[in-house]
């Protein structure tokens, strides 16, 4: 569906639709997860999902780029990535987000960012062999949703915090 063009500041907020949704459905081999992170690769069109598990054990799966709603494909298990070991502080998948060149994968837990190099034009098997760059971010003590900037390649960042109202972060592309 389009983007929508964001308000200007000050400007009241409107209502409208969107394009219609269409529904597309797929089983996890084995048991339902929770996945908080979903990928769209922008070249190859792959699709990836990343579980959050209590215990640290991020699962990572993928599905086919071209999906149709008439069928339930069951997602492959890529891999499975020790979040706890990389991020100690928190260890729980929270969210991710994908450039928009498709270089570079930004995995998201509470307290930090693990940043990763995408060989290719591909979710190729062997991203998560390598060592992740791991960044604590600074945007409350419970960080939720993350995204890449379009035109910049900064990140930008979300916490979630009960008691006071949202701020959204913008975190340098070097970190």
């Amino acid at each position: 569906m389009p983007e929508p063009e964001p308000i200007a500041p000050g400007e009241s907020p409107t209502t409208g639709e969107t394009a219609p949704a269409t529904a597309f459905h797929f089983f996890y081999p084995g048991r339902p997860h929770n996945a908080e992170a979903m990928l769209v690769h922008p070249k190859s069109g792959e699709l990836l999902f990343i579980t959050r598990e209590l215990n640290g054990m991020a699962m990572i799966y993928r599905l086919p780029p071209l999906l149709d709603s008439e069928t339930a494909p069951i997602a492959d298990l890529v891999d499975v990535v020790n979040v706890q070991q990389l991020d100690p502080a928190s260890g729980q998948v929270t969210d991710a987000s994908i450039s928009s060149d498709g270089h570079q994968l930004a995995v998201r837990t509470y307290a930090s960012v693990l940043l990763y190099n995408v060989p290719g034009d591909t979710f190729a098997y062997s991203l998560w062999e390598q060592t992740p760059s791991v960044y604590r971010m600074t945007d409350g003590p419970k960080g939720e949703g993350l995204a890449f900037r379009l035109d910049s390649g900064d990140l930008m960042s979300i916490g979630e915090n009960k008691s006071a109202p949202a701020s959204l972060y913008e975190t340098a592309q070097q970190c």
